[in-house]
């Protein structure tokens, strides 16, 4: 790859990145890729991939450099890469092009505002207008952007990157490997009252935020402490932008949370759970490891292990579809109804029935 700013690579390069084998001639080996892109819109100095068989036909009409395919797929074609995983061809490519955001350098900016008795990591770095509060911890490598506040004994672990216009409120603690995308809130109260002599009295929220390693959390999504306890999101999952999840909820490890989500408090997500857009989970709701949970469904009560739901209240999926279908059918049906009555009442005033 060439030491510029916008990395280029060969064919063959290329290859040797995702492990792949070439289909065709050194002619297509030694070609300059300087991109990836869909299959209809790469050009003929980008790289695509084809996932599927029935698509083949559209190899004809496309000008990529390469493609990326099974052997089944590409493995005749004069452009195939040939790999067994082309999801995870695709994500070692996009690796190879992507050229990370710009980030402070290592050390604080003149302009942040360290407290005396926080320490921070080797290359540890603090952009400008951040603040890390009295006691924190900063571990090495790890990246503050610009507009941050870190609160008061925060630990934050090595290699994590917060960007911009984040907060973190005191005693919350984050792990390694972590990325925090910007106006992310974590660590605020929990919405707990009890309404007494006709007014809502707030429940002090005393417990914290605890992110493990690994974790990306998307931009304005919101993450609130636990009343008693943490609020806790286990190694390896990924949360969307604008996801709120609430006080003392429990996220096990490895959980995909798509866009708009909302879980209310105190509820528990088993390993590997995955939550489409627009889901809710109602207070104190169970899901169990692997269990799915399509686009705008509301689990009101436990979810089983493995289970596919959909609708609202949330139920096996297969479930949901027929109870849809049946529903789409009731002005249908009211008309056969009103006919049957109009029938039943002729009969009734006839003089033979």
């Amino acid at each position: 790859m060439c030491a510029s700013e916008t990395p280029h690579f060969t064919v063959d390069e290329l290859a040797k990145l995702c492990n792949g084998r070439l289909a065709g001639s050194a002619r297509h080996a030694s070609k300059i890729v300087r991109g990836i892109s869909s299959l209809e819109e790469a050009s003929e100095d980008q790289i695509t991939w084809l996932a599927e068989k029935r698509l083949m036909n559209k190899l004809a009409d496309c000008r990529a450099a390469a493609v990326i395919g099974t052997e089944a797929v590409v493995g005749t074609n004069e452009r195939g890469l040939v790999v067994a995983d082309p999801e995870l061809a695709v994500a070692q490519i996009l690796e190879g092009f992507y050229v990370p955001d710009a980030a402070p350098e290592p050390g604080i900016h003149p302009s942040a505002i360290v407290h005396p008795s926080a320490k921070l990591g080797t290359n540890a770095a603090v952009g400008a207008l951040s603040i890390v509060g009295e006691g924190a911890v900063v571990g090495d490598d790890t990246v503050i952007h610009e507009g941050v506040s870190i609160g008061k004994n925060v630990r934050i672990g090595a290699g994590t990157v917060i960007f911009d216009r984040c907060v973190i409120y005191d005693r919350c603690e984050i792990g390694n490997n972590v990325r925090i995308h910007s106006g992310v809130i974590i660590g605020a109260d929990g919405f707990g009252y009890i309404f007494r002599d006709n007014r809502h009295r707030k429940l002090m929220h005393l417990g914290t935020v605890v992110i493990e390693d690994e974790v990306e959390i998307g931009a304005n999504s919101c993450i609130d402490r636990g009343k008693l306890g943490a609020t806790r999101v286990g190694r390896g999952s990924k949360i969307d932008n604008l996801v709120m999840i609430a006080h003392n909820v429990h996220v096990g490890p490895n959980c995909i949370i798509i866009a708009q989500c909302g879980l209310a408090g105190s509820c528990k997500l088993g390993e590997g759970v995955m939550l489409a857009g627009h889901v809710g989970v109602v207070q104190g709701v169970t899901i169990g490891p692997g269990a799915q949970l399509a686009a705008k469904a509301v689990a009101t009560s436990n979810v089983p292990a493995g289970a596919n739901f959909s609708g609202y209240p949330a139920q096996d999926h297969k479930t949901e579809l027929r109870n849809t279908a049946r529903i789409r059918k009731l002005p249908q049906l009211f008309d056969k109804v009103a006919e049957l009555e109009k029938r039943v009442a002729e009969l009734a005033g006839s003089a033979d029935h």
